[in-house]
């Protein structure tokens, strides 16, 4: 699954790492949380649910090519 934000690639692998690759960056996810829906408000709006302080650019750096 890849997903875009800005013309940059912010998350390129299996939906079931959604999670293990946002932790770092402030992502809190229920148990029971839809992974496609966390995943549409991060290209939308990221700072609603991510650390403020993570650009597009960094999510960018740490996607796997």
């Amino acid at each position: 699954m890849i997903l875009l934000s800005e013309g940059f690639t912010i998350f390129n692998d299996s939906p079931h790492n959604i999670n293990r690759f946002y932790i770092p960056y402030g992502l809190k996810m229920s148990k029971y949380a839809n992974p496609a829906d966390k995943l549409s408000v991060i290209a939308a709006s990221p700072f609603s649910v991510l650390d403020i302080n993570t650009s597009i650019v960094d999510l960018a750096g740490a996607v796997k090519t």
